[in-house]
Formats: structure tokens, C-alpha cells, sequence
């Protein structure tokens, strides 16, 4: 976990909860604003790491 205070400002954070996905090089390559089923966290993650 990243506890970085201007996180939310560099991400563009609208909302909590706020779920980001970020790859190896730091870059985001998704989101979701709002909650997050186990089940869809699993399959937005599955195909992120194909």
C-alpha cells in the first residue's frame, strides 16, 4: 500500500471506495470508483495479467 497524501489528486480520485489497478512500471491501467464485488475484482485482475 501506498500512503502518499496527493495519491488521490495524481490518480484523479472522485469518489470512495476508489480501486486502482497499476502495473510494474507504475502506470494506471484501470479503475473503479464505487464497490467492487470479490468476483469482478478477480476477473477485471485476470485480464490485466494475461
Amino acid at each position: 500500500m501506498v500512503h502518499d497524501v496527493n495519491g488521490g489528486t495524481k490518480f484523479g480520485v472522485s469518489g470512495i471506495p476508489h480501486t486502482f489497478f497499476i502495473d510494474a512500471e507504475g502506470n494506471l491501467v484501470d479503475q473503479q470508483v464505487g464497490m467492487m464485488g470479490h468476483d469482478e475484482f478477480e476477473a477485471k485482475l485476470a485480464k490485466l495479467i494475461k
